[in-house]
């Protein structure tokens, strides 16, 4: 083997043995990012905000105003012609169901007023059962009415309810609070029909 052939051949092994070093290099080297990759542009043709953000103007709060003041009186409105129709369909009978209703109210009262002892509850506790009873019969025939008209009926005698009420609870209290009282007649005070 001549001199020449001898450089030849190193020659050889080194530019193989470059090659292969340059390939395990990129074959062992993490990816790098390219960073040559074109960014998108921004849209700009789009509106940051798309809602219409501008203040109500004093015009709009007007229209507003009256629109809310409009329905107001409308639902005032329906609700005067509901309760005048209620109004016009009470009849004669249910005046007397609330009258009698009333009246045995007022009998009621008359009755629990006289109780003052044991003796004196058991004395008047037929009495009350009759006028409790003679109640609830009214109570049933006014408690069978539409809610509007038993309403607009209860307006109509409203003083009256109001006052006897009030007069019945106190002394519905007044006995209950009394242990001897109550022992005697709570069972007949929780049957008193109330209208509601």
């Amino acid at each position: 083997m001549t001199h020449r052939t001898t450089i030849a051949l190193l020659a050889c092994a080194g530019l193989a043995l470059g090659a292969c070093g340059e390939q395990s290099a990129e074959e062992t080297a993490p990816a790098q990012p390219d960073t040559q990759q074109a960014t998108p542009p921004a849209d700009t043709s789009a509106p940051a905000n798309s809602m219409n953000t501008s203040p109500p103007t004093a015009a709009d709060v007007q229209q507003a105003t009256d629109s809310a003041q409009d329905a107001v009186e409308g639902a005032v409105e329906d609700a005067a012609g509901q309760a005048e129709e209620a109004a016009a369909q009470i009849t004669d009978q249910m005046r007397t169901a609330m009258t009698g209703y009333l009246e045995q109210m007022s009998a009621a009262i008359g009755s629990l007023e006289g109780i003052e002892s044991q003796m004196s509850a058991m004395t008047k506790s037929p009495e009350l059962k009759s006028i409790i009873d003679q109640m609830q019969t009214f109570r049933d025939e006014l408690g069978a009415l539409p809610d509007e008209t038993l309403s607009a009926l209860k307006a109509e005698f409203s003083a009256q309810l109001d006052g006897l009420t009030t007069r019945l609870q106190q002394e519905v209290d007044r006995i209950s609070s009394n242990p001897d009282l109550a022992g005697s007649l709570g069972e007949l005070l929780n049957q008193i029909p109330s209208l509601g």
